[in-house]
């Protein structure tokens, strides 16, 4: 199997090929993408990240998404059968979730810890 995730994304292009050898691709979605260029660049560039998208979901063989607005973006425009898309979450369950104290010695291990604030382009 192999796992891609977040449009645009052409990681589909290389999973096909290993398709014939029985290998499937499951398209974990984590943002809309493609859909918020509309807001930020012009129609040109949100055209090409869309297809995209699209083709992604398109050439999937299943759709992870992080929850039902984007699992909607999978089976409407991306027209994946709705049994193939499912919900998975990634953060605690709030019924059983205890907040616990900051750990102090956190500061130690700065030289491990990493960060990217920006926009990809």
């Amino acid at each position: 199997m192999i796992q891609g995730c977040n449009p645009p994304d052409d990681i589909f292009l290389m999973a096909l090929s290993f398709r014939f050898l029985g290998v499937r691709y499951v398209f974990d979605r984590h943002d809309a993408n493609p859909e918020l260029y509309l807001s930020k660049v012009e129609e040109k560039t949100c055209s090409t990240n869309c297809r995209l998208g699209l083709m992604t979901c398109r050439f999937s063989d299943a759709v992870m998404a992080t929850n039902s607005s984007y699992q909607d973006l999978a089976i409407s425009p991306g027209k994946i059968p709705p049994e193939d898309v499912f919900v998975h979450r990634n953060g605690p369950d709030a019924k059983t979730f205890q907040a616990v104290a900051d750990f102090v010695g956190i500061s130690n291990y700065r030289s491990n810890n990493g960060e990217y604030s920006g926009i990809f382009r």
